[in-house]
């Protein structure tokens, strides 16, 4: 499987000005592989309203880090590992998956 565009995503809202445009907007993810040099990953249509669309743009933005969460608990070997060290390596899976989560819910 082809892998995706490495993290981080960052999520954007840009408003044109209304006065010249209309109400135009733009809303989406783009992932800066150097300073300056910005590459689209995904634009967000227009939803009911902007948190929505904030909302939906932002849990794209989440997308690589909350694979590489899911990727580490399912790559997680506990059977061959002490019990204290399985609740720390549990306890820093739990960390990066909350990571994954705020950043999706733009905490």
């Amino acid at each position: 499987m082809a892998k995706p565009t490495p993290g981080p995503w960052q999520w954007y809202w840009r408003a044109e000005n209304p006065e010249e445009h209309g109400d135009v907007a733009d809303c989406g993810v783009f992932h800066e592989k150097r300073p300056g040099h910005a590459y689209s990953i995904a634009r967000c249509p227009r939803y009911e309203t902007r948190e929505q669309w904030e909302a939906n743009a932002r849990l794209i933005a989440a997308a690589p880090d909350l694979l590489e969460a899911l990727e580490g608990i399912v790559a997680a070997d506990f059977e061959s590992v002490p019990r204290p060290a399985v609740y720390r390596a549990v306890k820093m899976l739990q960390d990066e998956a909350r990571f994954a989560i705020a950043k999706a819910e733009g905490e």
